[in-house]
């Protein structure tokens, strides 16, 4: 029973994740990049 909760757990996880990549591609933008505000050197969109 504990393994069916964990492997629920973390195909849930991964599913959510892959979702968010798919979503900051779509808009064009990398995994992790929060818009690259406050001067920093940002790799996104290159």
């Amino acid at each position: 029973m504990g393994n069916l909760i964990v492997g629920s757990i973390l195909v849930a996880c991964v599913f959510l994740a892959v979702r968010y990549l798919y979503r900051q591609a779509k808009k064009g933008q990398c995994a992790g990049c929060s818009g690259c505000k406050g001067g920093y050197d940002c790799h996104c969109g290159r």
